[in-house]
């Protein structure tokens, strides 16, 4: 360091001074106040100010004086003086002198060399004397100190830390006086270094500090005292009021932080969140003197104080806000129930007491810009991480901190799935605070899908960064996230890593996250080495303290007993025990559970934990001791039953108790299942009860017996989900029939059954339940088999539609197309006729989707009448039900090639895209979004990628399907992450029109553009710069760029009705222009193998090229009845499919350029885009009606059905049949219309359609399909007007009371 000289003039002269120093209360023999001198070290500069008297709060009007430059370091230390022996040193501090200049007063807490708390404090002034001119400053730094001791914060905090002492005793208010604490402390020193004078706050300091002297001055806490045995002479009630008095000081404190940081950043005239704190301080204070007055004598005692809490500010004032929530209803979002942590998992008291207290700071440190937001507590498996995570959740939720705790676990996969994370948050918020739930319902209130959304991304969004920047915080908001390496979810694991390694700085810094998880080479890259995520590994706590935290945990854990027969066979047993447990307390758990259980003697138990048997990691050992011990020398059939049993246990979708687990071990009888569990109390949690859900006690276990060096106790999961799957077609065969809930009418909804949750507990059982839930899943992980294979046919032909009722009275029908994707892509090589069967068994899930969801009896009275008379599903089932309504002209022969519809769009949709791997589609609108949607089911996947800011025209996937470019009509082309939903790089711009086309280069690394402007542009697409000048050759907009699969070469097509090709590296036209088209070209598309173009035009016509030489190769295709907008080619290049103004999709033979089939019809209005599926055996459309449709092109007969019912919602909407003496001439331009041929059983004469249901005096009676509704009339009325009439049948209609009638009796 370089030393200052009074000659050198780059050097400057300071005064320090007017010290005041706070020591905490010190406890022992020798507690009487001390004598303190302050020694100063600047460079080789040292000086001391004089002796205090006898004080632990001396002070001093010392002034010393400096040479110093920038670089200098101030070292202070105070030493307690002593005439007998050495002084002691008591606190020391460096810093450097520019950084104290600029503060000039200064408060900061010292180093003692030990972990203890409180730290005592030191406030001193350092202040500039280079010139006369430096006397105002002077003053200043005089009135600073001045107004440090008008704001008693020396003398509070010695109040504090002189009650936290006193109290420190009582476990129960302990956690609350520490935490007034740290608060107050905090508080301190934002007041120091961030306000000037403020009237306001200095009341209520002085408020406070009045309140913890008079506590020190009662009666009840001067005599206050604890016996031997910890117990204290305070009443229940004295001590709860302690603890609520504790935990009043932590918000008032919270309160001055925040109050203290708004000040002094927006203008003292300006409108702020605090403009109303002269209330807030008010109520402070009255609460003080309430305390007070309550807080005299003994007998007084009694009464429960409430504490004023301050969580959330509203940004602008509501009126009536408590009224207004309590009307609020969130039940839509999701919710994980049992997710949250809970007490009996906390650390033993006093254990881990060190890094709880470590967390419990940072959690409660200023909330400026430089704090972290998440801290991620790592480390291996067993060391404890669960219970920190516990223990801290408890701590806050003590406090009422806590926003939220979430725990993942590997064995409730079904519960605790990523996408219930930030939903769950936020409704835990929403019910700690009436200001968040009424800001969250303002964002959702008006977008259902929304509330019900499984994005991760949106969530996030809406449901906590939108509420959060409406309101202001107040003090920090806890979140608890453990065992996140738990989430075994792959691509929602990645997705949510992607939010917490990202975009937490889009939260208020008052939210403190706490994530748990084992060092996972996915999560250590997302959480490590972030600006806002602090990072803390287990490994970093001493061995010797965890040791000691151990052996507490285990003398806790055995009763005296126990440790009475442990210590008279070997004194040292416990410290065995902790040598053994090499740190980890999963194993001392473990291990304690194993000694207790009942039979062998507990030193028995003691020694196969010190046997050396097994070679691996210290818990592997364990868990094979505690095997063999179990299971000694097991013969073939008890090893059998054990993986069996622990494979079921270890595979279902979540946990079961054990009467359910019975049912599902195929082939093992209901007490050898008892016999396998019960002994395993050790390793296994609700085994001894037939009511209470099994789980393993910790995840490592689980790890133990997948990896093969687990020897004979190996579990296959291949065989067990294979298991499963055996034993949930049984469960399915035994347990469904017609009716499953004895409904007594089909004239109200599911929704208005009266007590029908009561009907479905009679009814269908956990295990019934649970087989209709995830057979599929099971099906998937399971090898084909013969037996596998006929119990699916055997499922298909006769449980289907009593699998449908399930799914439909409990809610989950959306899950039935994946349930039917599994079965169909699991037998197609082995039994392609059930195979057929399933993806008909999907057809008619998508066709009556909102049928079977919201009435289970019209699975049988409305959707089986209106289904294909051909296909093989339908006329298998529909001899069982001859008592419905019968269509008997009219209908459809076969289903539509429809496989699902997309609906959410809410605009024209102009393109579609399938994901690489087919997964995916998605499609780009005139509603300015971005949607992906399910290829199998046709759900949305996530939210909308929303930024362009005017109509979306073009999009294009990348190879590897992370990203999408998207062109739009804000002349920009922007680039999204799939996963986060958030554009890479700034917009690309550069086009001065309309963006209609945009096209990856096959190997991703460039996009190009074509625009209105006339222009080709192509683009680096990592950093969004454009590589080269414009390209220009056209004279009209450019409507279509494609690159040739080879990459070498770039397509456009024209409004000037040509087709230009380019070279793709020089950006030079390859030969002439493609001019055979009459009329604006709006689609162009490569040959897979890049020999051929094919084009598609405004003339109606398809034209095939040469892609070397430009030739056109034979005539027009000729079909459609408008304009072409969209050409794709199939992957094997065998043929093309083509989407028109016509509304229609024509699918067309390369090598003779004549149509396949008839077209596919469907679409209401024009389809603006198709693509074809990686493997060829589906389409996507993309069309003006705002939909976009998947289509099975595999089969070459088929009928296209108007308009199918999938996804529409009933919206109820009435419409009322008019006579049809009126307005005939209206009613001849409508669809085909129902003609009844025989009366019908029922009255009165008329009904009304209601969102597709004909309704009468208010009872449902049957549905019918959109496409029809125009042409139903009243039952009176037999007259049809329209072509292609449909005729239905009523005579053996039953229904209401009787419609358990349509199906025979066997």
């Amino acid at each position: 360091m370089s030393k200052a000289s009074p000659n050198d003039s780059s050097h400057t002269k300071i005064t320090i001074g007017h010290f005041k120093y706070t020591e905490p209360k010190r406890t022992g023999i020798l507690q009487q106040d001390r004598k303190y001198y302050i020694k100063l070290t600047i460079d080789d500069q040292v000086r001391k100010t004089s002796i205090s008297g006898r004080t632990n709060t001396p002070a001093w009007d010392d002034m010393l004086h400096f040479h110093v430059c920038d670089s200098s370091k101030l070292i202070l230390e105070v030493f307690a003086h002593h005439t007998t022996w050495s002084d002691k040193l008591v606190g020391r501090m460096d810093e450097r002198i520019d950084s104290l200049v600029s503060q000039q007063a200064i408060f900061c807490e010292m180093d003692t060399g030990t972990s203890k708390r409180p730290l005592p404090v030191i406030a001193f002034t350092v202040l500039r004397s280079t010139d006369p001119s430096a006397a105002p400053e002077v003053q200043h730094a005089k009135d600073s100190v001045a107004e440090l001791n008008d704001i008693p914060f020396q003398a509070l905090l010695s109040k504090a830390d002189t009650f936290v002492n006193l109290v420190a005793g009582l476990f129960e208010v302990d956690p609350y006086t520490r935490a007034a604490w740290s608060a107050l402390v905090v508080a301190s020193k934002v007041v120091q270094d961030q306000m000037n004078r403020d009237e306001k706050v200095k009341q209520l300091l002085l408020s406070l500090d009045d309140l913890l002297g008079f506590l020190l001055e009662a009666e009840a806490l001067k005599s206050f005292c604890l016996d031997s045995t910890g117990a204290s002479n305070l009443t229940r009630s004295q001590i709860n009021n302690l603890g609520q008095i504790s935990l009043q000081i932590t918000e008032c404190a919270y309160f001055i932080s925040e109050y203290a940081k708004d000040v002094d950043t927006v203008s003292r005239t300006a409108k702020h969140l605090f403009s109303n704190v002269d209330n807030q301080i008010r109520k402070y204070q009255e609460k003080f003197r309430d305390f007070k007055s309550t807080f005299q004598e003994y007998g007084s005692l009694v009464t429960q104080l409430t504490v004023l809490q301050t969580r959330f500010i509203a940004q602008q004032t509501a009126d009536s806000v408590q009224d207004i929530a309590s009307e609020i209803d969130l039940n839509e979002m999701l919710y994980a129930e049992g997710a949250s942590c809970i007490p009996e998992k906390k650390c033993l008291p006093g254990t881990r007491q060190g890094i709880i207290d470590e967390i419990v700071d940072w959690a409660n440190q200023p909330t400026d810009d430089k704090s972290a937001q998440l801290l991620w507590l790592s480390g291996v498996a067993g060391s404890g991480k669960s219970a920190i995570a516990h223990s801290v959740a408890y701590y806050f939720k003590a406090l009422k901190r806590l926003g939220s705790s979430f725990c993942f676990d590997a064995a409730n996969q079904a519960a605790q799935q990523p996408h219930y994370l930030f939903s769950t948050i936020s409704r835990d918020l929403a019910g700690c605070d009436t200001l968040w739930k009424q800001a969250l319902w303002d964002v959702i209130k008006d977008d259902q899908p929304m509330r019900k959304t499984h994005s991760m991304q949106y969530q996030f969004e809406n449901f906590l960064v939108q509420p959060a920047q409406r309101l202001k915080m107040i003090g920090p908001t806890v979140i608890v996230i453990d065992a996140l390496d738990e989430c075994e979810n792959s691509v929602s694991r990645e997705r949510l890593l992607a939010i917490l390694g990202t975009q937490l700085s889009a939260l208020p810094r008052n939210f403190r996250i706490i994530v748990t998880a084992r060092p996972e080479a996915d999560i250590s890259e997302a959480l490590q080495d972030k600006p806002y995520i602090q990072f803390r590994d287990m490994s970093s706590v001493t061995l010797s303290q965890t040791k000691n935290d151990i052996s507490a945990f285990i003398h806790n854990k055995l009763d005296r007993k126990t440790r009475l027969h442990l210590t008279q066979n070997q004194h040292n047993w416990c410290d065995t025990l902790v040598e053994q447990s090499e740190g980890l307390f999963q194993w001392a758990s473990t291990a304690c559970r194993f000694i207790k259980q009942p039979g062998p003697l507990p030193y028995e138990q003691f020694q196969v934990l010190c046997e050396d048997s097994y070679t691996g990691s210290q818990l592997d050992n364990l868990y094979h001791k505690i095997l063999e011990k179990t299971f000694p020398n097991p013969s073939s059939v008890t090893m059998k039953r054990f993986k069996t049993v622990m494979g079921v246990l270890l595979t279902v979708k979540k946990p079961l108790p054990r009467a359910t687990l019975g049912f599902l071990c195929f082939g093992v009888t209901a007490e050898a299942v008892v016999s396998i569990l019960e002994p395993l109390a050790a390793l296994l949690n609700g085994v001894t009860s037939d009511s209470t859900p099994i789980h393993t006690l910790h995840t490592s276990f689980r790890d133990f017996l997948m990896q093969s060096h687990s020897g004979i106790f190996h579990i296959d999961f291949g065989e067990a989900h294979q298991c499963l799957a055996i034993a949930c077609f049984d469960i399915m065969k035994m347990g469904l029939h017609f009716n499953i809930c004895q409904l007594e009418t089909s004239c109200i909804f599911n929704a208005n059954i009266p007590k029908l949750e009561d009907k479905i507990q009679k009814y269908i059982p956990i295990h019934l339940h649970y087989a209709c839930m995830f057979w599929a899943d099971h099906l998937e992980h399971s090898q084909p088999n013969e037996t596998l294979k006929i119990e699916c046919k055997v499922w298909m032909e006769r449980q289907f539609l009593y699998w449908l009722e399930v799914l439909s009275l409990t809610g989950v029908v959306d899950t039935a197309t994946s349930s039917l994707e599994h079965l169909a892509q699991w037998i197609v090589n082995n039994d392609k006729e059930t195979a057929v069967m399933a993806r008909e068994g999907q057809r008619f899930v998508a066709n009556f989707i909102s049928v079977i969801k919201r009435s289970t009896p019209h699975i049988y009275i409305s959707a089986l009448p209106f289904a294909p008379e051909k296909s093989p599903l339908v006329k298998h089932y529909l001899k069982d039900f001859p008592n419905i309504i019968h269509v008997t002209g009219g209908k459809e022969k076969n289903w539509s090639l429809l496989r699902n519809v997309s609906e959410g769009h809410k605009n024209s949709v102009m393109a579609v895209a399938y994901s690489p791997d087919s997964q995916h589609i998605a499609s780009a609108s005139g509603d300015k979004t971005i949607r992906v949607w399910d290829a199998a089911t046709g759900d949305a996947v996530g939210e909308p990628l929303k930024g362009h800011t005017d109509w979306v025209a073009a999009l294009a996937y990348s190879s590897n399907g992370k990203h999408i470019a998207s062109g739009s009509y804000d002349n920009t082309i922007r680039v999204w992450d799939i996963v986060s939903g958030h554009e890479i790089h700034e917009p690309l711009k550069g086009h001065m029109n309309w963006v209609k086309a945009v096209a990856y280069s096959p190997d991703g690394k460039h996009i190009v553009s074509g625009s209105l402007d006339h222009t080709v542009r192509v683009w680096d697409a990592a950093t969004g710069h454009l590589e080269y000048e414009p390209w220009k050759g056209h004279s009209d907009s450019v409507t279509v760029v494609v690159y040739s699969p080879d990459g070498k070469y770039i397509a456009s097509g024209s409004d000037d009705n040509t087709i230009r090709i380019w070279n793709a590296a020089t950006g030079n036209t390859v030969g002439e222009p493609l001019n055979m088209h009459r009329s604006p070209i709006r689609a162009v598309a490569y040959s897979p193998d890049s020999s051929h173009i094919v084009s598609g035009s405004d003339d109606k016509t398809i034209r095939m090229w040469n892609a070397s030489t430009g030739h056109v190769i034979g005539d027009p295709w000729k079909g459609h009845t408008d304009g072409v907008t969209s050409v794709a080619f199939s992957p094997d290049g065998q043929y093309v499919v083509s989407g028109s103004w016509d509304k229609s999709i024509r699918i067309w033979n390369v090598a003779t350029g004549q149509a396949v089939g008839e077209p596919l019809n469907g679409h209401m209005r024009s389809v603006m885009a198709v693509a074809y599926s990686a493997n060829g055996g589906h389409i996507a459309s993309g069309s003006n009606d705002e939909t976009i449709r998947v289509w099975d092109v595999v089969a070459k007969e088929h009928t296209v059905v108007g308009m199918a019912d999938i996804g529409h919602s009933p919206d109820m909407q009435t419409t009322r049949h008019s006579n049809p003496s009126h307005g005939c001439t209206d009613l001849l331009s409508q669809p085909p219309f129902v003609q009844i041929t025989t009366p019908l059983p029922f009255s009165p004469s008329s009904f009304t359609l209601k969102g597709g249901w004909a309704v009468s005096n208010d009872k449902i009676l049957f549905w019918v399909p959109f496409y029809l509704h125009n042409g139903l009339y009243s039952p009176t009325n037999t007259l049809v007007i329209g072509q292609n009439s449909t005729h239905i049948d009523y005579s053996h209609f039953v229904f209401d009371t009787f419609w358990t009638q349509c199906k025979i009796t066997c």
